[in-house]
């Protein structure tokens, strides 16, 4: 996948006649780091992508082309872990009402500490619970 980017990657920066420098320049890169990101040595992370679609004047589905027949097997596989979490989340939600309840308001929560303190506190309930 790294290297069908990077082939992707000169293929535009080419069809734009851009050189490896010019286009480091343009990111506030080095060439020699767009020459790694071109031979696939180094992994273009998904902020990077965005700056050099943009610096490309690409659609960030340009640098995937070609790739589709190869993603299949993953958005299915996606597309099924989907939609079994999704069969277990709603019969935890037909078998338990208060475990839908507790969630929402758990997550309306913003507070990082709260947040470990209902657990600490819901994990010595349980523990009394198991052990009266």
């Amino acid at each position: 996948m790294d290297a069908h980017v990077g082939k992707r990657l000169r293929q535009r920066r080419q069809s734009l006649n851009l050189s490896q420098e010019k286009l480091a320049n343009i990111l506030g890169l080095t060439f020699q780091q767009v020459q790694k990101y071109e031979n696939g040595s180094n992994r273009i992370s998904a902020s990077r992508l965005f700056e050099i679609a943009k610096a490309l004047n690409a659609p960030i589905a340009f640098f995937f082309d070609g790739l589709t027949g190869s993603l299949k097997p993953v958005l299915s596989s996606f597309h099924e872990d989907r939609a079994n979490y999704n069969a277990r989340s709603s019969s935890l939600q037909d078998h338990d009402p208060d475990l839908v309840e507790i969630t929402k308001i758990f997550s309306r929560i913003k507070d990082r500490q709260l947040k470990l303190q209902l657990i600490s506190m819901a994990r010595v309930l349980a523990a009394r619970q198991n052990s009266a």
